[in-house]
C-alpha cells in the first residue's frame, strides 16, 4: 500500500489530478457541464510535465545521500519518470496542435500559463542565472498566479459572472497552501540565497498569513458559490494541516496533505452543494 501510495505522490500523479481537479470545480462552481475535455487532459499533462522538470532540476543540485525521500524516490524510478515526462511532452505537443486549429482561447489561456511556468524555470537573459522564482518574495505568488489562470480561465472568460471572484478565490487559495512550501524549502532556500516570505517573517507568521489568504479565498468563493458549508470545509482541511507544519515534517504532509486539499476542495464541494 505504502510504494502505491509514494508512486502516486512522488511520480506528480497526485499534482496533476489536482490540476484537474480544480478545473472541474471551476466547471461546477461557474455552472458549466463538467467534462473532462481536452483543456483537462492538456492540464494534466502539461502540469506532470512541468513538475517533472522540476524534480529533474532539483537533482542535479543535491547530493544524493542527502537528498529527502521525494528526490530519494525520483532516483530510484529515474528511468520510469523520463519515460512518461517524454510521454507527458509529446501529449502536450499533439494537444497544442489540435489548439491551434480548433481553440484560439485554449491556445491564449494555456499560452499565458506557459510563459509564467517558463520564467518561472528558466533564466530570464542568457547572461542572468536568474528566474523569477529567484527574485524577492515571487516564488509561491507565480505558482499561484499560473494556477489560477489555468484552471479558471479555460473554463469562462474575463466577462462572464462570477469569473473574475473565481479567479482571485483560486489564487488566495492556491497562495495559501503553496506558501507552506517555503517552510519545507526554507534551508535550501537560505542555501540558494533566495528571499522568501518565510526568510523575512518567519514561519509562525507565514502560517497567519495563509489562514489569512484561505479566509480572503473563502469571501470570494462565497460571492460566486452562494453555499457556505462546503467552503468553510474546504478552507478548515488545509488550515489544520498548514497548522501542524513546520520545516522538520513529513514531506507526506507537503506533498500528499496540502496538493491533495485541491482534490478534496472539489470532493467537498460536490457532496455538500
Amino acid at each position: 500500500m505504502k510504494k502505491l501510495l509514494d508512486f502516486i505522490v512522488f511520480s506528480n500523479l497526485l499534482i496533476a489530478f489536482a490540476a484537474m481537479a480544480m478545473l472541474l470545480l471551476s466547471q461546477y462552481i461557474l455552472g458549466v457541464d463538467m467534462a473532462i475535455n481536452a483543456d483537462g487532459i492538456f492540464l494534466f499533462l502539461s502540469t506532470y510535465l512541468v513538475y517533472n522538470y522540476l524534480r529533474f532540476s532539483s537533482l542535479n543540485h543535491v547530493i544524493p545521500d542527502k537528498a529527502g525521500i521525494l528526490l530519494q524516490w525520483i532516483s530510484r524510478h529515474l528511468k520510469f519518470v523520463r519515460i512518461t515526462t517524454f510521454a507527458a511532452a509529446l501529449g502536450v505537443f499533439c494537444i497544442a496542435v489540435y489548439f491551434l486549429f480548433n481553440s484560439l482561447s485554449s491556445i491564449l489561456v494555456f499560452g499565458l500559463g506557459a510563459v509564467l511556468s517558463s520564467a518561472y524555470l528558466f533564466p530570464l537573459t542568457r547572461e542572468s542565472k536568474s528566474n523569477l522564482r529567484s527574485l524577492p518574495f515571487l516564488k509561491t505568488f507565480i505558482v499561484a498566479i499560473t494556477w489560477a489562470v489555468v484552471t479558471v480561465l479555460p473554463v469562462s472568460s474575463f466577462t462572464d459572472p462570477g469569473t473574475v471572484e473565481l479567479l482571485f478565490g483560486r489564487f488566495f487559495f492556491i497562495w495559501a497552501i503553496t506558501l507552506p512550501f517555503d517552510i519545507r524549502d526554507i534551508d535550501y532556500d537560505n542555501k540558494e540565497k533566495l528571499t522568501t516570505v518565510v526568510g523575512q517573517i518567519g514561519i509562525p507568521k507565514t502560517k497567519l498569513l495563509s489562514f489569512s489568504f484561505l479566509i480572503i479565498s473563502a469571501f470570494f468563493h462565497y460571492s460566486t458559490f452562494n453555499s457556505l458549508f462546503p467552503i468553510v470545509v474546504s478552507i478548515a482541511i488545509p488550515a489544520l494541516i498548514i497548522s501542524r507544519l513546520d520545516h522538520q515534517s513529513s514531506e507526506y504532509w507537503y506533498t500528499l496533505g496540502l496538493d491533495s486539499t485541491m482534490i478534496i476542495q472539489l470532493l467537498v464541494f460536490l457532496s455538500f452543494s
